[in-house]
């Protein structure tokens, strides 16, 4: 942030005020939204710039996902009204990565919305969501990787659908193989499908995914 301010670029300013808010730990939701209300609030001005409007929209979605996380939904809501709108009128990057690499336009706000209904525990809408949204459009691998993550886990719950569950985690491990194997949402999905599986049978693929992820099943 401090790099940013120094060379007075506005959009970099925004790009380093979203990836501040980033880094923080899920247990300081609210910090990292009332930080992403004040640079929302301090950069509107220049939103005539396109690299400021993608970062500005990169703001929104990330208020919107803390604000969720903090229960203030009425609040999540509208930054992701203002994050739609923005991303509308922007459309997808062309070059699939957009300034900074966030890839801001219709499908990163498809995912941001998946996470979002995830984090509320909507399963079924975050299933209903993946259908309209190509996560293939953006390069990131990471962003490809929330998709599957996101879907997979929506498959899991409720035990109907393991099956389809353990490929869409094969697709997140693919798309980024060390952030999925450490991410504690997909370390305990995948033990949860093991502890179903050994009922019956666990099957080739999620043996071989939990292997990679350090989980030892009984043989």
């Amino acid at each position: 942030m401090l790099a940013a301010e120094d060379i007075e670029d506005r959009a970099w300013i925004g790009a380093s005020r979203f990836a501040f808010a980033q880094s923080l730990p899920i247990e300081s939701a609210p910090l990292a939204a009332r930080s992403a209300d004040r640079s929302l609030a301090e950069l509107q001005a220049d939103a005539g710039d396109q690299r400021m409007r993608q970062m500005l929209g990169q703001l929104h979605l990330s208020a919107a996902l803390t604000s969720t996380v903090s229960g203030r939904m009425d609040v999540a809501r509208d930054h992701l009204t203002e994050a739609t709108r923005e991303a509308a009128s922007l459309g997808d990057p062309p070059d699939g990565a957009g300034f900074n690499g966030c890839g801001f336009g219709p499908t990163n706000v498809g995912l941001w919305e998946m996470s979002i209904a995830a984090e509320q525990g909507e399963s079924g809408k975050v299933i209903e969501l993946s259908r309209k949204v190509r996560p293939q459009v953006l390069v990131a691998t990471n962003r490809q990787q929330s998709y599957w993550l996101d879907l997979g886990r929506a498959l899991a719950d409720g035990g109907r659908r393991d099956a389809a569950a353990v490929a869409a985690f094969v697709q997140a491990e693919r798309a980024a193989p060390v952030p999925f194997t450490l991410n504690p949402l997909a370390r305990d999905a995948v033990v949860a499908l093991a502890q179903r599986a050994r009922r019956r049978a666990i099957p080739d693929d999620l043996r071989v995914l939990a292997s990679r992820m350090g989980i030892t099943l009984a043989v």
